[in-house]
């Protein structure tokens, strides 16, 4: 009877396994399901793919199937870089390479580092992207993986071309044309086809160019591949634009526009539109030029393309030179000498120079146009020297000899493949019958070794365990230092930090939502009274934890500074006053490769004698709810400057005051960014700027206390166990009775 329980019970065990592993292959074969169908419509609808992908999320975090939400995120990081989301981009790729790591996937690991490396590179941080396709590459060489290798070389060429060293740039391409060849990849064949013909136009070879470009275009058209159809299409056009054949060259681009228009393209569409300016200042139509780079740079703006922005200012100040504007021709040409510098675009920088110089020379001031021609002749010697010129057509000849060398050497080694494989069988049979007859007798001779061996490495073991233990409690009072150090910065940065108190005395219903990342915080707040003004702060510094304490608190001081000195009373002039003060302090001159550090702020200064508030903001917009004469709350945006306090291409304008004559049950609020990009909800995204409107709205009715615990649990209800992204401030004042 008691053997029969026990058969019974393991016949159970047995079962409760074998279920659990069927329901875990289930679960694997659905998130992958879910991959596929989400990277079908990453092109032509992210919403369907970002469905997808979080159903596939939720299964696979359910199932703890680590390699799934890995490559889930990984998705997830391609998808917000496809729709330009590139913080967003960063923050899926970081989780998904944690993950890769902890299951020490090689293939997932390079992957993630050449799509980070991409957006990096979009981002305008070419050094960041560089160092990511060489990790990348390293890893994909160790794992034998020619398409991966190729990807790898063909961005690194992309970005070499970028900085205008074309040698470099051919030796990438053709490195990738070999394996992409080797390996029968259509689609990368004609990508290397493209970029090549691309430098043989920089270096005005348009023939061979042209040649380039159309064995792309065979390739595009036969994969019906519209994406590199659009990037065809624009450099056949270039190309016809260069040899002066007009007619066909704005066929080509009007055939880039359609097509854009057609699938939606962004980003296509803004080059269409550049590249129609092009062709239109061919022909001298100056105005319908002018008009087509004005729409190509709003929409690069929009898309944040950094070194096309620049190319954009560089072409109308080209136009505007034409039309005899010399004032513009000089503002445009220094936006594009400042953006092209700070992303290292040398081409572009060589550009601005000659712009410069004609402008200098136009307007008689001799000693600017000398610098100017100087500095364009430096440049253009180091891009299109002869020594460069020949380098490349030697490239080019040795691609062609190496590959009819393979050929030959393939054929000969296919006949000496054939010899070798009969004396080979006879010699691999007789060293195999002997290595069978020595590893007998070496397991014999290896147990006996082995029993010694054992008993010495417990005692090694035991010894290595003391060791363990003593570094261990090393380690725990180190991070007990570091720890007691942050903590103690905490309690300076909070000893700075104004009290609450001082804002109730004029705004007796108030709240401020302070929420730092990690113990310190790159957010802050402050406030002061000067006279009959009260001035109110919320500002966000680049970074969180320490390095954006750092920041805060040299913001906080430079405020006392400057109220406290000057006594300055107008938002706007506190505002252009702290951002000189911030780049003396950083340091701060624009150069290539020194930080960018600042702020983005929203300061709003109240008249207590006539309840008037002025309110200026770098980035940091104001919202002022008001009943309507329906009793109807609407929110009213203030927008703020779109530049920080630090450097910037826009940072000689003033910062913008907006004046509000209050009424009573107003309410103020001002914040910085955190609470709208925190991740979260059902599908992981941010909580965005749209959903916190209508949160504020929703609650306008309750006092300012209640708002503030409402606006706290919404976050955390939101965040769920997703980690905070970011500090948190949020302001509210209410205006009662004046």
């Amino acid at each position: 009877m008691k053997r029969t329980f026990i058969l019974v019970l393991l016949a159970i065990i047995f079962c409760q396994k074998s279920f659990a592993q069927n329901d875990l292959k289930k679960d694997t074969l659905k998130v992958n399901q879910y991959i596929l169908e989400g990277k079908k419509y990453v092109q032509s609808n992210t919403d369907s793919a970002k469905l997808f992908f979080y159903k596939g999320l939720k299964i696979a975090k359910r199932s703890n199937f680590t390699k799934g939400i890995a490559e889930i995120y990984l998705n997830l990081g391609y998808l917000n870089y496809e729709t330009n989301k590139l913080d967003s981009s960063v923050y899926f790729y970081k989780k998904s390479l944690l993950l890769y790591e902890s299951i020490e996937n090689k293939i997932g690991i390079a992957k993630v580092y050449n799509n980070w490396a991409n957006t990096a590179y979009s981002q305008g941080n070419s050094f960041q992207a560089i160092d990511l396709y060489n990790k990348s590459l390293e890893i994909r060489k160790k794992l034998n993986d020619n398409n991966g290798v190729a990807e790898c070389y063909n961005n690194m060429g992309i970005i070499s071309e970028e900085q205008a060293n074309y040698t470099k740039a051919l030796e990438f391409y053709q490195k990738s044309l070999v394996l992409r060849e080797k390996t029968e990849n259509k689609q990368g064949q004609s990508d290397c086809f493209t970029n090549i013909g691309s430098i043989h136009y920089v270096l005005n070879d348009y023939n061979k160019a042209l040649y380039y470009f159309e064995k792309a275009l065979a390739i595009d058209m036969e994969m019906e591949n519209t994406n590199s159809l659009l990037s065809t299409y624009i450099n056949i056009g270039l190309v016809h634009n260069s040899k002066n054949d007009l007619e066909k060259s704005i066929s080509y681009f009007e055939k880039a526009l359609n097509l854009s228009k057609q699938i939606n393209n962004k980003i296509y569409l803004a080059f269409s539109l550049h590249n129609m300016g092009i062709a239109y200042e061919s022909k001298d139509s100056l105005a319908k030029a002018l008009e087509y780079y004005q729409q190509a740079l709003a929409n690069f703006e929009t898309l944040d393309m950094q070194y096309e922005i620049a190319t954009s200012y560089g072409n109308m100040a080209n136009v505007y030179f034409k039309q005899n504007k010399y004032e513009l021709v000089h503002q445009n040409a220094t936006k594009a000498l400042l953006i092209s510098s700070q992303i290292d675009a040398k081409d572009n920088i060589q550009l601005a120079y000659k712009i410069l110089y004609d402008n200098y020379k136009q307007l008689g001031n001799y000693k600017e146009a000398l610098d100017s021609y100087q500095k364009y002749r430096e440049l253009n010697d180091s891009i299109y020297n002869i020594e460069n010129a020949k380098k490349i057509t030697q490239m080019e000849m040795q691609y062609d000899f190496d590959k009819e060398k393979q050929k030959t050497e393939l054929e000969h080694a296919v006949k000496i493949e054939r010899q070798r494989y009969v004396t080979y069988s006879f010699i691999f049979g007789f060293i195999f019958m002997l290595l069978f007859s020595i590893v007998v007798f070496r397991n014999y001779r290896q147990k006996r070794r082995d029993n010694i061996l054992l008993e010495k490495q417990k005692s090694e073991i035991l010894e290595k365990n003391v060791q363990i233990t003593t570094h261990l409690d090393l380690i725990t009072n180190q991070q007990k230092q570091i720890t007691d150090s942050i903590n103690y910065a905490q309690r300076i940065q909070e000893s700075l930090l104004p009290s609450i108190d001082i804002l109730k005395k004029y705004y007796p219903e108030c709240f401020v939502l302070f929420r730092p990342c990690h113990v310190v915080s790159g957010d802050y707040y402050w406030f002061k009274q000067i006279n009959n003004y009260i001035v109110t702060v919320a500002a966000d510094c680049t970074g969180h934890g320490v390095p954006g304490a750092f920041m805060s608190v040299l913001g906080i001081s430079l405020l006392n500074e400057i109220i406290d000195e000057q006594n300055v009373n107008q938002p706007n002039e506190i505002l252009n006053e702290l951002r000189k003060r911030v780049k003396n302090s950083l340091q701060q001159t624009g150069k290539i490769g020194e930080q960018q550090d600042g702020m983005d702020i929203a300061i709003c200064v109240l008249d207590i004698e006539t309840n008037k508030l002025y309110y200026s903001g770098a980035y940091n917009s104001l919202y002022l709810i008001r009943k309507t004469e329906a009793n109807v709350p609407k929110l009213i945006e203030f927008k703020a400057d779109r530049m920080p306090i630090g450097i910037h291409p826009k940072d000689y304008k003033e910062f913008a005051k907006n004046e509000i004559q209050l009424q009573t049950n107003d309410t103020i609020y001002i914040f910085s960014d955190g609470y709208t990009s925190q991740f979260g909800g059902i599908q992981n995204e941010n909580y965005k700027t749209k959903r916190f409107k209508e949160n504020l709205l929703a609650i306008n009715d309750k006092n300012l206390s209640e708002q503030h615990h409402i606006l706290s649990q919404n976050l955390d209800q939101w965040q769920s166990d997703e980690p905070q992204t970011d500090d948190i401030v949020i302001i509210g004042l209410k205006i009662n009775k004046h």
